[in-house]
């Protein structure tokens, strides 16, 4: 099961500078340099769903890809999915977003409201 858990700080927002100045800093990250697309999946359509400008990118080091994973938005937070490997502190998608969250000086809380420390 995916859940959605964000990068937030409860007094301000994340600005969009402060995320990519954050984002370029991290070994593993980079910013998304395309539009992001989807595919119908009842026609098989390709749709193009843009860029915001904030969505980045994280290295798997197992494939060798880079995988869109953190989307800023301009609500001021971060947002990325999580599934049951999110639990273990170790995983890397956690690590990352940890780091993350304490460059920017923000918390970890997911769609229900649980802080991740």
């Amino acid at each position: 099961m995916t859940y959605t858990v964000y990068i937030t700080r409860q007094n301000g927002v994340i600005t969009l500078s402060e995320w990519k100045a954050v984002v370029q800093a991290a070994r593993d990250l980079r910013m998304a340099s395309t539009s992001m697309e989807a595919t119908n999946p009842e026609t098989g359509e390709m749709i193009d769903m843009g860029r915001s400008g904030g969505d980045a990118e994280l290295h798997d080091p197992v494939s060798g890809e880079w995988r869109r994973v953190f989307f800023w938005n301009g609500s001021g937070r971060i947002s990325f999915s999580a599934d049951d490997t999110f639990e273990n502190r170790q995983s890397q998608i956690r690590k990352t977003a940890h780091s993350l969250a304490n460059s920017l000086k923000a918390i970890i809380e997911d769609e229900y409201g649980a802080v991740y420390d």
